[in-house]
């Protein structure tokens, strides 16, 4: 089990990762970041190593492939890479993941913004040949949440880490029955932790309204310990349930259609219901209170996708979840959108 044996939340921590690199004894790092998250906080990271002597190289990455991850790794495949930075959202801190473990080196998160939880898991989610995939990787060694940066993130990206949280409601419960039903290890440290991330970002409805800056806190920390919770498990389960599956089907039909956070926010109102679990009115009450998406039309994605999805989503993996114990066609999909209240 590798964990992050270092977690910053705070102002100005970029100023501490030459320390963290002073204690494990590395000079010399690649920093991958992409073309906007350089400007927000790469260029200063680079700075910050830079003036304290440490060999910094950098690599833009252009898209969120496992080809532009291979990239990085050919144009700095040195023995002398002692640490890779990931700088800006999940996509990119992903790259610095696989490249990290192509060098066996330790990697360091430094996310820009919260919309997902993969800044702290050793999971990633890439495209390789246009198919997105999802593989272990490694743990960060460190991760550095810098709230001078995350303030100014657009609020729809700290939202959509909010949808994220909230979904671990549903993805633990799938979990427990997969575990009752099928027999699959059930971690129970793993599956409180996560519990306890939905919880505190509920617990933070009023100032998550506004993003105020202790709420924004509140959502880095959640969003880091439910990392934490897959590397404890070894799996994506404590994160990742049906509504999960319901949002790869969404991208999977059409990938342009709304942050995976979000979808998964309207994903833990359908599948809460879909269980018979009354708290499907709790959540949905609090995503629209913090100005999530609750319904369809808040999405932007027509009924028929929405339907689709629902359909198509046990088929995305093989993952037992309520959709397997309960199973859905169109017509009981249709039903079930409606009255969650997903569909009008």
């Amino acid at each position: 089990m590798r964990l992050p044996r270092t977690v910053l939340v705070g102002n100005n921590v970029l100023e501490e990762a030459p320390k963290i690199l002073k204690e494990v004894d590395v000079s010399r790092v690649l920093v991958i970041s992409g073309p906007t998250t350089w400007k927000i906080a790469g260029e200063d990271l680079f700075g910050i190593l830079s003036s304290s002597g440490i060999q910094v190289k950098k690599f833009i990455a252009k898209e969120a492939t496992k080809e532009e991850a291979n990239k990085a790794i050919q144009r700095h495949n040195e023995a002398s890479i002692g640490a890779v930075f990931g700088v800006g959202g999940g996509k990119n801190i992903d790259i610095a993941k696989v490249a990290a473990k192509e060098y066996d080196s330790p990697m360091i998160s430094v996310p820009t913004a919260l919309s997902n939880d993969g800044v702290a898991s050793p999971f990633v989610s890439l495209k390789r040949r246009e198919q997105k995939f999802s593989e272990y990787a490694l743990s960060p060694l460190a991760v550095l949440v810098d709230l001078t940066k995350i303030v100014s993130a657009p609020k729809r990206l700290l939202r959509s880490g909010v949808g994220d949280m909230v979904s671990k409601i549903n993805a633990v419960l799938d979990w427990k029955i997969a575990h009752r039903y099928q027999g699959e290890y059930y971690g129970g440290y793993a599956g409180s932790l996560s519990e306890m991330t939905s919880k505190i970002v509920m617990d933070s409805k009023e100032g998550l309204k506004d993003m105020k800056p202790e709420a924004i806190r509140t959502l880095s920390e959640a969003v880091v310990s439910s990392g934490i919770a897959m590397g404890i498990a070894g799996s994506s389960r404590p994160a990742s349930g049906a509504e999960h599956l319901f949002s790869h089907a969404l991208d999977s039909i059409n990938e342009n259609l709304a942050l995976h956070g979000e979808q998964c926010g309207v994903g833990t109102i359908l599948m809460l219901h879909h269980r018979g679990d009354k708290r499907w009115k709790k959540v949905r009450e609090f995503l629209r209170t913090v100005r999530c998406p609750v319904t369809a039309e808040d999405l932007e994605i027509p009924k028929e996708l929405i339907i689709d999805a629902l359909v198509k989503a046990p088929t995305i993996r093989d993952r037992y979840t309520i959709l397997d114990q309960k199973p859905l066609n169109q017509k009981k999909a249709e039903k079930l959108a409606v009255a969650s209240g997903v569909l009008p």
